[in-house]
């Protein structure tokens, strides 16, 4: 009993100087709010320097309770021990972190991590198709939904992984339409995306399409860079069909008639 007793004025002498400790908080120092802010600090350093910084933590007294978007059931675990020992190792007796509630902790399992991230569609001999990278599955089938729309009569195919490493999903999205958009009005290219980088590249024989399709790229959303590289063909020869041929020649002026060489005189033969 004596031995339970000295370990609770332990613990409180222990709490009570981590309140001495906060003499820059607006509590009075050596308090239990200002030990408990001081506890909140640490906790938080603690979970960021061990690279949790999806989790946000609470105090109430020496109780911890985190919350966030866990990676993994692991990762969970692991913050919840670096909280538990962000102070003095914890426990109640020290004046550390005594409890932690993981309860707000959910665990969602993130895409794996594509470097580069790319992204590719390939528009040649009336079929498009799409390969590299998508942000998310609601991205992916958006692009998808996109590109048969924008290529009715084409051939759509190709496989998006889902990952991460690339631009944020709406600008990573919004660039992706607005290429494909410009892809379509070409008669064959492609888009390579590397991170946030699209470059739109292929052949036209429409005059003035060229400089049309370098300001649409360039005009992406901020934090993506827009690029073309088109080539406008030269427009072929006109054709003449086997029927105009025909008029020309029936409507062509008659040759000359070719002049006959003079006869001999008979007296002279």
């Amino acid at each position: 009993m004596i031995k339970a007793g000295l370990k609770f004025l332990a613990g409180l002498a222990a709490l009570a100087a981590l309140g001495v400790a906060a003499t820059n908080t607006e509590t009075p120092p050596g308090s239990a709010a200002s030990a408990e802010r001081v506890l909140l600090e640490r906790t938080t350093a603690a979970l960021a320097d061990a690279g949790f910084d999806w989790a946000s933590v609470s105090m109430d007294g020496q109780k911890a309770t985190l919350s966030g978007e866990a990676p993994s059931e692991e990762a969970r675990a692991a913050a919840m021990r670096a909280a538990q020992a962000s102070v003095w190792n914890g426990g109640p007796i020290v004046g550390g972190v005594a409890v932690v509630d993981g309860a707000g902790i959910a665990v969602v399992e993130r895409p794996p991590l594509a470097d580069p991230f790319l992204w590719i569609a390939e528009f040649q001999g009336g079929a498009l198709v799409l390969s590299g990278h998508a942000p998310s599955a609601e991205a992916r089938n958006s692009v998808f939904a996109r590109a048969r729309m924008l290529f009715p009569a084409s051939d759509v195919s190709g496989v998006l992984d889902v990952a991460r490493g690339g631009p944020p999903e709406e600008d990573w999205l919004a660039a992706a339409s607005v290429s494909l958009n410009a892809l379509a009005r070409l008669d064959e290219g492609a888009i390579e995306a590397n991170g946030d980088v699209f470059t739109l590249s292929g052949r036209t024989a429409e005059p003035g399409l060229e400089g049309d399709l370098r300001r649409l790229m360039e005009a992406l959303p901020a934090g993506v860079v827009g690029r073309a590289d088109i080539e406008t063909l030269a427009p072929p020869p006109p054709q003449t069909s086997a029927i105009e041929e025909l008029i020309a020649e029936a409507t062509a002026a008659p040759p000359a008639p070719t002049p006959e060489p003079p006869q001999p005189d008979a007296n002279e033969i």
